[in-house]
């Protein structure tokens, strides 16, 4: 980019176009530029010829999106701002992406997109809303780690692998997707909702609304995912740590987790409970999970590469036992 060379441009320092600099591979991934190329025309901040190099129909719709952003690298604020006008009064809902532009740099923003899963691999995706401990769940998980109780927001879409050792150095390879908890980054989860073989809903067990609020995901999940009753669909609640700290209650009983599951066609089998920051269950749950997946649709093994978690042949056995902490079992 032409401003991006020259540092002694003005719009080098200004904030607007660092903002849009710093958030470029999202747009490009994200943005559906038709009603704000439309504006900015029309508003005259971008002239015809720009206009018509933005609008070239041999490109592709990405590619606009890289012209419209080239071209306004080199314009002030005041285009910024009728960009954002653009995208907030157009007929797309794309106000996900207005709220992304306002968050900090501290935000974690990841557009990773893998369109299906490769050869013998599975995917899991971890859905519910904000601050319920999905990331915490997948480090946990693939890294045998707790990253803390400070992790920041997380948006988009982000995945890891890990090698899940099934018999004699063989493994299965499994992608385990986490994704943003607001309603607002929905559209953006849906692109990975494709070949999904597992997904766990988690909630908050302190937190009744985040139970609550899982019937949006589950109807996200469903309505946009056309092979979803394919999907192994397991509920989690995470959080059991804090119910014997001061302060904090349970919100959430197991009883009201299979009044849940049951009104939402999720079979009562798969309702767990974890705790990320003990790692307690973690493991459990995801191994059953997978057991599960690779019964239903077995896939060739690879040969073993990476340190993995070790099924024994007992365990690919198809499981019907509920995890302890829903037996009855007191906090």
């Amino acid at each position: 980019m032409a401003s991006a060379r020259n540092t002694s441009t003005k719009t080098t320092t200004n904030t607007a176009i660092h903002n849009l600099r710093r958030n470029r591979t999202f747009l490009i991934q994200h943005l559906n530029i038709e009603h704000v190329v439309e504006l900015l025309l029309q508003e005259s901040k971008i002239g015809r010829q720009e206009y018509d190099e933005v609008c070239d129909r041999s490109l592709t719709g990405k590619q606009k999106v890289k012209a419209l952003l080239d071209v306004l690298d080199r314009k002030d604020d005041s285009a910024y701002e009728v960009f954002r006008r653009g995208i907030v009064d157009g007929e797309c809902d794309q106000k996900f992406i207005v709220q992304k532009l306002d968050e900090t740099e501290e935000t974690v923003v990841t557009t990773k997109y893998v369109g299906r899963p490769k050869g013998n691999d599975y995917k899991v995706i971890l859905l519910g809303e904000s601050g319920v401990g999905k990331t915490n769940l997948q480090i946990v998980y693939t890294e045998g780690r707790f990253p803390g109780t400070t992790q920041p927001l997380t948006i988009g879409t982000e995945f890891s692998f890990k090698d899940v050792e099934i018999d004699d150095n063989s493994f299965v390879r499994v992608q385990i997707w986490d994704t943003a908890g607001q309603e607002t980054y929905a559209p953006i989860s849906r692109a990975i909702y494709r070949d999904c073989d597992g997904v766990i809903f988690v909630y908050d067990v302190t937190r009744r609304e985040s139970l609550d609020k899982l019937a949006f995901w589950i109807r996200e999940y469903r309505q946009y995912n056309k092979q979803h009753d394919r999907t192994i669909m397991m509920m989690v609640g995470n959080k059991r740590d804090l119910l014997v700290r001061e302060g904090y209650a349970r919100e959430v009983t197991p009883h009201d987790a299979h009044v849940f599951a049951e009104e939402h066609g999720i079979d009562h089998v798969y309702l767990h409970e974890t705790s990320a920051a003990t790692k307690q269950n973690v493991n459990t749950v995801f191994r059953i999970l997978i057991n599960e997946i690779y019964n239903r649709n077995p896939k060739p093994l690879r040969r073993l590469r990476e340190q993995g978690i070790t099924l024994s042949k007992g365990d690919l056995k198809k499981k019907k036992s509920k995890c302890p902490c829903l037996r009855g079992e007191k906090d």
